[in-house]
């Protein structure tokens, strides 16, 4: 999923009637979508969805924290570093 998507899910943005008016989801619900709701549908919560010794975890270092941003500038965070696999597969 990008980053621009995971915004959308949590920003929810709409167009009524003149100017843009927020109809805003707390973030933590996007991201247990990504994460243990996405393992746990997919039969995987034993091994992945979650930060748990011995479970696989693929993740990214953002230069920003979005609980500390406004909902209009997660999409502009940047990525920091990407973890996959146990290796770093894109560094800043």
């Amino acid at each position: 999923m990008s980053q621009h998507t995971h915004y959308y899910k949590s920003a929810r943005l709409e167009k009524v009637a003149s100017p843009v008016k927020k109809n805003e989801k707390p973030l933590l619900e996007p991201l247990l979508v990504n994460t243990i709701n996405g393992a746990y549908n997919s039969h995987e919560e034993a091994i992945k969805g979650s930060i748990t010794p011995g479970k696989l975890a693929d993740f990214v270092v953002l230069a920003d924290d979005p609980h500390t941003v406004s909902q209009e500038k997660i999409k502009d965070i940047e990525i920091v570093r990407t973890v996959t696999g146990g290796s770093s597969v894109y560094e800043k």
